[in-house]
């Protein structure tokens, strides 16, 4: 697996682990945040990702020499990833152009 773009998050609740692809880093109102997709646990290689995965996006914050990443407030949490849908839309439709 690609150790540079991995980022393993661990849930405050639980405790448990999960391991994450840096997939995108975008700008939205004068913040910064990633989209990040999530590797099941059964998959070890990135090429061996399933069509259908789930997307989290969080918010990056530099704190320092750190980049932390936020969980959205839930009055951003619409904004933020109807926003991502539109980039992704666009993306993909440069690609169909090509």
């Amino acid at each position: 697996m690609d150790e540079e773009n991995l980022v393993t998050l661990i849930d405050e609740e639980t405790g448990e682990e999960q391991d994450f692809l840096l997939d995108d880093k975008f700008k939205l109102n004068g913040k910064v945040y990633v989209s990040l997709i999530c590797i099941p646990d059964d998959v070890t290689d990135i090429d061996e990702l399933p069509e259908e995965v789930e997307i989290v996006i969080m918010e990056a914050v530099e704190d320092g020499d750190e980049t932390v990443l936020k969980t959205l407030e839930e009055d951003e949490e619409n904004i933020v990833y109807d926003y991502y849908d539109k980039i992704c839309s666009l993306a993909d439709a440069a690609d169909e152009e090509e």
